[in-house]
């Protein structure tokens, strides 16, 4: 019973943390997709205003390395996800065998 308490509450412990690391995760996800769509329309927006010239009136400068920056951004971001996915996977598990515990302790009494 005490082995059981303590695996609910690491159970617990672990499923809040990764709660807490998922959100900033996610936050950055979606900024980097929509720093991505803005730099992009302004980058269209401005070359086509211009005549294709490449001039600067309210271009935003360094385009592509900002386009690489909300890139990599959004890899990265992704690549934590997948690094969190077996983390996840053992929540669940111990959700499941605890489950399966309560279950089994109800048809033994």
């Amino acid at each position: 019973n005490v082995a059981r308490i303590q695996t609910d509450q690491f159970r617990v412990a672990l499923a809040d943390n990764l709660h807490q690391l998922k959100n900033p995760v996610q936050a950055l996800r979606t900024f980097g997709k929509l720093l991505d769509r803005k730099i992009a329309m302004n980058y269209v927006v401005n070359n086509s205003t211009d005549g294709g010239t490449g001039g600067r009136s309210g271009a935003i400068g360094n385009t592509p390395q900002l386009l690489e920056l909300a890139e990599n951004m959004m890899v990265q971001s992704e690549r934590v996800v997948d690094l969190l996915q077996p983390m996840d996977s053992l929540v669940a598990s111990l959700e499941q065998k605890e489950e399966e515990q309560k279950l089994q302790e109800e048809d033994y009494f």
